[in-house]
Order: C-alpha cells, then sequence, then structure tokens
C-alpha cells in the first residue's frame, strides 16, 4: 500500500474546477497524484483519518477534469474506470480538523460481466414467486455515458453500476425488493427504456435499505427494460440480493373517468376493500386537505340533503375528497383525513 500524509493547516484553496461534491471552492485542500499499476484500473482509498473528501481529476494543473468524489468517513472507498499507468491528481480536504492521513492500492477484482449497459444480464420477473439475484458492486465502472440517475444527488453518484434487462409482467405492475441477505446496507436504482446510449428513465429510486420493497406502476406489458442498480456514493464494496416479482393489477376505479357506483344505505353499510397499491396520481388536481399520490374514484347518489357517512373499517390513514360535477371539472366540497369514521358534508 502506498500511504499518503498531510495536513490543510496552512493550506489555501485551489483555483482548480471544484468537484460535483463541492458547492464553493473555499475549502483549504492539499494535493497528491496517484497512478494505477495494476489490476483493473480501480484503486482503494483506505482512510485513517475520518471526515476527509476527496475528488480525483484527470487531466493537467490549470486544466483539470474531476471525475468522482467521496466523503471518508472511514475504511475503503473506491475510485473505478482508472487507466493503467495514467497519473491522476487527488484533491484532498477536511470541513472541519486539519490532519489527513490515508493508503492506497490497485484493486485486483475483474468487473463484473454486466458492469456495462450493453453487457446488461437477464433477470427473470417471478409471478407469485421471486429468485433472488446475488451480485458484487466489486470492480464495477462508472457509466456516465449514460447519464446520471435523476434521483442522485449531486454527490450521492459515483458510478459502481451494474445493468439487467427485463422483460415487463402482464399486469404491467412490478416489486422490486432488497433482500435482507444483502451485504450492502442500502442501494439504488434506475429503469430505462430505449437503447444504450439513448436510454430514457422512467423510475429511480435513490435509497432502498436491506428488506425495503418498491411498488413501481405503469410498464407496458410486453415492453424490454433496462435495470440499472448502484451504490449509493459507491463507497462500499460487497453483495447485493435482490428479486423482481410481478406486482398485483392496478385497481379498475383507477381514474376518475373509470369511478365505479356504490349504493348509500340507510341502516347498514357494504364493505368495499381496494388496494391502492398500484394506483396512479390522479390528473384531477390535488384535493384541499392533502396531496395523495394513489388515489381510487367512486360515485354515488345523494339520497337526501345533508351528510354522508364513510365509515372505515381496516387499514392505515386515509384521505376523503368529495366532488361535485364532471371528470376534468369537478368542484371540491368537503375533504378529510384521519384513521375513523369520517362526515363529509356537501
Amino acid at each position: 500500500n502506498t500511504t499518503g500524509t498531510g495536513t490543510t493547516i496552512a493550506a489555501y484553496a485551489s483555483g482548480e474546477t471544484i468537484p460535483y461534491c463541492l458547492s464553493v471552492n473555499t475549502v483549504k485542500d492539499i494535493w497528491y497524484t496517484i497512478t494505477p499499476t495494476a489490476g483493473n484500473g480501480n484503486i482503494i482509498i483506505d482512510a485513517a483519518t475520518s471526515g476527509m473528501y476527496m475528488a480525483l481529476y484527470e487531466g493537467s494543473c490549470g486544466n483539470l477534469t474531476p471525475l468522482q468524489c467521496h466523503l471518508l468517513f472511514s475504511g475503503e472507498r473506491q475510485f473505478n474506470g482508472l487507466t493503467i499507468g495514467e497519473t491522476y491528481y487527488l484533491k484532498v480536504w477536511r470541513t472541519s480538523g486539519y490532519d489527513c492521513s490515508f493508503s492506497w492500492y490497485n484493486n485486483s477484482a475483474n468487473s463484473p460481466p454486466n458492469d456495462e449497459c450493453a453487457n446488461a444480464d437477464w433477470v427473470t420477473i417471478g409471478s407469485g414467486t421471486c429468485t433472488s439475484v446475488s451480485v458484487s458492486n466489486d470492480g464495477a465502472e462508472s457509466n456516465v455515458d449514460e447519464g446520471i440517475p435523476t434521483c442522485s444527488s449531486t454527490n450521492s453518484y459515483n458510478g459502481g453500476d451494474l445493468w439487467y434487462d427485463f422483460v415487463a409482467p402482464a399486469t404491467g405492475n412490478l416489486e422490486f425488493h432488497y433482500e435482507s441477505s444483502a451485504a450492502l446496507q442500502d442501494i439504488a436504482f434506475a429503469m430505462y427504456t430505449g437503447a444504450c446510449g439513448n436510454l430514457n428513465e422512467v423510475y429511480c429510486d435513490n435509497s432502498l435499505f436491506r428488506n425495503q420493497s418498491s411498488y413501481i406502476s405503469s410498464f407496458l406489458p410486453g415492453d424490454m427494460y433496462k435495470l440499472r442498480i448502484w451504490e449509493p456514493r459507491f463507497d462500499n464494496i460487497g453483495n447485493i440480493d435482490f428479486c423482481l416479482e410481478e406486482g398485483i393489477a392496478s385497481p379498475v376505479n383507477d381514474d376518475c373517468l373509470a369511478a365505479l357506483h356504490v349504493p348509500v344505505e340507510d341502516e347498514t353499510c357494504t364493505l368495499i376493500t381496494v388496494n391502492n397499491r398500484y394506483s396512479t396520481t390522479s390528473t384531477e388536481g390535488n384535493p384541499s386537505c392533502e396531496n395523495p399520490l394513489k388515489d381510487v374514484w367512486y360515485t354515488f347518489t345523494a339520497t337526501a340533503v345533508g351528510s354522508v357517512i364513510l365509515d372505515r373499517q381496516s387499514g392505515g390513514q386515509y384521505i376523503i375528497s368529495l366532488y361535485e360535477g364532471n371528470c376534468g371539472n369537478l368542484t371540491e366540497l368537503d375533504c378529510r383525513t384521519g384513521t375513523t369514521t369520517n362526515r363529509c358534508n356537501g
């Protein structure tokens, strides 16, 4: 391992290009050069001092291009996609404290076979079952030529992504499960249509923790999609365990125009069960009391002047908005949120 030590106590802010993880160029920084000499071109930085920032550049002083940026609390971080034998510049700074100490070495791990969009692996979507996929991001490189995912903030994408192809299931809905067996605490993923080099992002989730799931709707059944997975910040290396499963069908009354009619009863109440997991956001505009993301629609005919009581039997908090008029030209009469029985007026 090669060791780097130094202090920023008497340093000043350099005039080089600001890296994307730094908003202003007012930090006191010190500089090193690093040349990968073996392995796959990736280098591992092992932080001995907590709280250091590092940015890697290519080019020459006065004309440097920032490549990747890391915050090193402790432990190892990877800079990837480098060329063996080429000299890179490493900018090091701290937001508190002054001393910096780290070591670096060549990463000998081979890049995963699906490290590039063009070499995407195939993943099967289960129906009622979920077949686990386990893959390591060790040796993975950056795919910035495919664009930076929209859900990544400026300091949370450092590459290390893996690619998959899948065909949308018959329901058009999909469940992405990040499994508890995974070594990495959290991952991010994005989904695309189109061909490599001309991708169109259709979904992005920048923080999915172990034993959590994302529920994604509105895929076109039978169409091919790309799945891109990475570890946020790419500051940890380990196995990613996930699976894809077909989601249940979207509710038929997902839109105002497809609203289901329900009776208004005098003494009894007929229970209606609905699952809004794959509902979509309505184009009718937001109710006055809340901004719903997944709504379903019903119609009813008033039997008398006054109020109607909606009796919730199970489930969590809900939002109810009452309208009159026609879809596309609705007038809100009342809006309520709660977890129990609600009386809507109008």
